[in-house]
Parts: C-alpha cells; sequence; structure tokens
C-alpha cells in the first residue's frame, strides 16, 4: 500500500482518539482544546514514526556531451601544409563559449 494511504489513516485515528478522549463529555474549555491538539500531535508522530515511511528524493542534473573532432594526422597533412588551419580550427573550437557552454571540448 501507497505511504499517502497510511498518512491519512494515522491521521484520522490519531484525531479520533484525541477527541474521543477529551470531548467525549460535555467539558469544553480552552485548555481541553489545547489538551487535544497536544495529544493528537503526540499520537500522530508516534503512529507516523511506527508505520516509517519511504520518501523518494530525485535529483536531476545535466551532463555535457563530450564534442569529438576527428583531425587527419597523417603525413600526408604536413606535407600538404594543412597542419596550420587544423590547429587554428581547433583552439577556435576549445575557444568558443557558446561551444563550451553545451559540450565538453
Amino acid at each position: 500500500m501507497s505511504s499517502i494511504f497510511f498518512l491519512i489513516l494515522i491521521f484520522i485515528i490519531a484525531l479520533l482518539v484525541a477527541l474521543f478522549q477529551y470531548f467525549h463529555k460535555s467539558n469544553r474549555n480552552n485548555l481541553h482544546v489545547f489538551l487535544a491538539l497536544l495529544r493528537f500531535f503526540t499520537i500522530f508522530s508516534v503512529l507516523l514514526l511506527l508505520v516509517n515511511p519511504e520518501i523518494e528524493k530525485k535529483t536531476v542534473f545535466t551532463e555535457k556531451p563530450n564534442l569529438v573532432v576527428a583531425l587527419d594526422n597523417t603525413e600526408s597533412v604536413t606535407h600538404l601544409q594543412q597542419d596550420i588551419p587544423e590547429n587554428e580550427f581547433l583552439e577556435t573550437i576549445q575557444s568558443d563559449p557558446s561551444l563550451n557552454d553545451h559540450f565538453h571540448v
């Protein structure tokens, strides 16, 4: 059964016990109302500890995905002198703030 059902049941039981113990007679003064409230909270707390409801907490966080860049590292790139634009491209990607906000670079 769910914890909410037990909480409602405990609330009703504690309320009925407190009302019965203090108001089954016709004496109703401010002291009896205060004592009935104290009795209600005490019974409710004890029964709540006996039921031991489980509270689930979900934590959600966003993890940035990795940005994978494939660069050609063969000798043909250096032979054709294309390694300088690759290095500049890599530095541009690593220094771009909008990419760093969305990805692990």
